[in-house]
């Protein structure tokens, strides 16, 4: 004889434990950039790795012209940057200083922009 109530709890925490296994799986698996419909991307590379860097910027000032560097030194091959926003009255440049993709050494990524508002987010992917 078996308990109708014991068996919905036990269904039940198996659905929950199934949910929080799939929910880790996928969360931290990165997107590839077509599935990033902003305004805004500038890539370097090719899309493969994990994230071994991230950084983000926002800045207003006086003068249209203004830049920022974030320097890294990744410990793999970088295989893929991209740099995005959502803003498309804010757009941006991107460039990679030193290292790049495939080195191991110091690497810059040098945004500007000539609106008065530098708003970008930056990943870069590493073997």
């Amino acid at each position: 004889m078996s308990c109708p109530a014991l068996r919905l709890t036990l269904s039940g925490s198996w659905l929950l434990v199934g949910l929080l296994i799939a929910y880790g799986s996928l969360s931290g698996r990165a997107q590839p950039p077509e599935a990033l419909n902003y305004p805004n991307v500038i890539t370097f590379g090719s899309f493969s790795g994990t994230i071994c860097y991230s950084n983000s910027v926002l800045v207003k000032t006086l003068t249209p012209l203004t830049s920022r560097t974030f320097t890294f030194t990744p410990a793999t091959a970088l295989t893929y940057v991209i740099c995005y926003n959502n803003l498309l009255l804010h757009p941006f440049d991107a460039q990679l200083v030193g290292g790049g993709i495939a080195a191991t050494t110091q690497t810059g990524i040098v945004l500007t922009s000539a609106t008065g508002k530098l708003a970008a987010n930056c990943d870069a992917y590493c073997m």
